[in-house]
């Protein structure tokens, strides 16, 4: 469930100077809404959360789609997600770094559920439906410090696509057919990145 904030231009021009709580609406996932020109569609994620949603945002022709905090894609958001030109894509963990971890067994079955978190493997399988020819970057999302590694999950996706490692680390990988070039890396963990 997403409450959007609603401020009201013609207040704000007016009375910029007065503090006022703005109007909220509430959505679920499977809606869609407007806000400044950005139409946002929502698909229900499947956590042990109350209502958790994802997000596909469209304005200009241009589309980033965004998947965490789910143990599984289901088809409506596979159908919301697919083709988007920014695709963040949740790579949590690596299964075998997870098993023979310090988590305790109750929380990585909760993590390996499909209420749970998505795996390398299981976003590199997503990726192949997802990714087409107008994605151009794919970024690994909500990757656990403690069970998995940047690399491991840009390994994950290259393997799935066919895409090439940059470099030895692997911090980052390239497909590249004809025209089109998919960029593949994970997001910065204690840093902002920038996206083009």
């Amino acid at each position: 469930m997403v409450q959007a904030l609603e401020w009201p231009s013609l207040f704000q021009q007016r009375n910029a100077h007065v503090q006022r709580k703005p109007r909220t609406s509430t959505c679920r996932g499977g809606d869609a809404l407007s806000i400044a020109g950005v139409h946002i569609q929502t698909y229900s994620t499947s956590h042990d959360v109350v209502n958790p949603v994802g997000y596909r945002f469209d304005a200009q022709g241009d589309s980033i789609g965004f998947a965490t905090d789910t143990g599984e894609l289901s088809k409506h958001a596979i159908d919301t997600l697919k083709d988007c030109r920014i695709l963040a894509l949740e790579s949590n963990h690596d299964v075998t770094m997870l098993r023979q971890g310090d988590y305790p067994r109750f929380l990585q079955e909760r993590i390996l559920s499909v209420k749970g978190h998505l795996s390398n493997d299981q976003a590199a399988d997503a990726a192949r439906a997802l990714v087409t020819d107008r994605t151009e970057q794919l970024i690994a999302m909500h990757i656990s410090q403690d069970n998995n590694r940047p690399s491991l999950t840009v390994k994950s996706y290259a393997s799935s696509l066919d895409a090439t490692l940059d470099n030895e680390l692997g911090s980052t990988a390239t497909r590249v057919e004809g025209l089109h070039k998919l960029t593949i890396r994970p997001a910065g963990q204690y840093r902002p990145m920038t996206i083009q």
